[in-house]
C-alpha cells in the first residue's frame, strides 16, 4: 500500500511543480499574456508552486509514515509556509473571480491604467498579512511544549480555529458564489436579452451621393457591430464559465480540509490524523488543478504552451 501512496504523492508533487512552474514561464514569455490580471495568475502560480515543493513533500513523509519523522525546526517551517502559501492561494483565488467579475460588469474600469498598481498592491498586502499571521501564530504553537514528539499537527484554540474557517473557507465561498450570480445576472439582462425592431419611418428622397454614403455606412457598420458584439458575448461566457468552474474546484478541494479542521476543534478524538492528513491532500489537490483551470478556458495559455515547447 504504501508503494502506490509514495508514486501517486511522487507524481502530484512534480505535476503541481511543473505545471506552475510552466504556467509561470507561459505568463512571463508570451506578449499576449502579460497583462494587468496575469500578475493574479502568476502571484497564484507562485503559491501553489510553493505547495508544491516545500509542503507537498513533508507532508507525504507524514502520510506514509503515520507520524513527524523529521525534527521540529521543519515542522515550523512546513507550518509557515503551508499556512501563508494556502491562505494566499485562497485569497487570490478571490481576486481572480472577482477579476472575472469586473470584466463583464464594468468593462471600462477593468481596462484603467492604474488597475496595474491596484492589482500590485492587492498582491502585495495578502502576501505580507498572510506571512506575518502565520510566522506569529503558526510558529508559536508549532514550537509550543504542549505539542507532542513526532507530531506536527498544531490544533489551536477553538476561537481561533473558527475565525480561520470564517475567513479562509467562509467569506471566500461567499464572495465567489455572489461574483457568480452577478455576472450570470448581468449576462441574461444585458447581452442576450432580444430588443424589438423599431419601425422603420418612411425614409425621404435622397440625393445620389447621400445614397451612396448611405449604402457603404449600412453594409460596413452593422456586420462590424455584429462581429464585436459575437466576440465580446464568447468572452463574457468563457470568464463565467471559468469562474463557475473555480468555485466547483474550490468547494470539491477545501471543504473536507474545512469541515473537519472545525470538528477537531470541538472533538479531538472524532477526526483521525490520518483522515485529517487526507484533507491537507485534498487542498493540495486545488495548486494541481488550477494550472490546468487557465490552459482549459484560455487559449492565450495554450498557444503559449506551444510555443514554449518548441523553444
Amino acid at each position: 500500500m504504501q508503494i502506490y501512496l509514495i508514486i501517486l504523492f511522487i507524481c502530484l508533487i512534480l505535476v503541481t511543480c511543473s505545471a506552475n512552474a510552466i504556467t509561470i514561464l507561459c505568463v512571463r514569455r508570451y506578449e499576449p499574456l502579460q497583462k494587468a490580471n496575469n500578475l493574479f495568475i502568476i502571484s497564484l502560480a507562485v503559491a501553489d508552486f510553493a505547495i508544491g515543493i516545500f509542503a507537498m513533500p513533508w507532508m507525504a513523509m507524514y502520510t506514509i509514515y503515520g507520524y513527524w519523522p523529521i525534527s521540529r525546526f521543519y515542522c515550523i517551517i512546513w507550518g509557515i509556509v503551508e499556512g501563508t502559501c494556502s491562505p494566499v492561494s485562497i485569497a487570490t483565488t478571490c481576486f481572480i473571480a472577482y477579476d472575472r467579475c469586473l470584466a463583464i460588469t464594468h468593462p471600462l474600469q477593468y481596462g484603467s491604467p492604474s488597475r496595474k498598481r491596484t492589482i500590485l498592491i492587492q498582491i502585495g498586502v495578502t502576501w505580507l498579512v498572510t506571512l506575518l499571521a502565520q510566522a506569529a501564530v503558526g510558529g508559536v504553537e508549532a514550537m509550543s511544549d504542549e505539542l507532542p514528539v513526532n507530531e506536527c499537527f498544531v490544533v489551536p484554540h477553538n476561537n481561533h480555529i473558527l475565525i480561520a474557517v470564517i475567513v479562509t473557507f467562509e467569506i471566500p465561498i461567499v464572495v465567489m458564489v455572489f461574483l457568480y450570480a452577478r455576472c450570470l445576472y448581468y449576462l441574461r439582462k444585458r447581452l442576450f436579452r432580444v430588443e424589438p425592431k423599431p419601425e422603420k419611418p418612411q425614409a425621404p428622397a435622397l440625393r445620389p451621393s447621400q445614397v451612396s454614403s448611405a449604402t457603404s455606412s449600412s453594409a460596413n457598420n452593422p456586420v462590424l457591430s455584429a462581429a464585436q458584439l459575437a466576440k465580446r458575448r464568447q468572452s463574457h461566457v468563457r470568464n463565467i464559465r471559468t469562474l463557475g468552474f473555480i468555485i466547483v474546484t474550490f468547494l470539491f478541494c477545501w471543504l473536507p480540509f474545512s469541515s473537519f479542521f472545525l470538528i477537531k476543534a470541538y472533538c479531538v478524538d472524532c477526526i483521525s490524523n490520518g483522515l485529517y492528513a487526507y484533507s491537507f491532500w485534498a487542498g493540495y489537490l486545488n495548486s494541481a488543478i488550477n494550472p490546468m483551470l487557465y490552459f482549459l478556458s484560455n487559449p492565450n495559455f495554450r498557444r503559449a504552451f506551444i510555443k514554449l515547447t518548441k523553444l
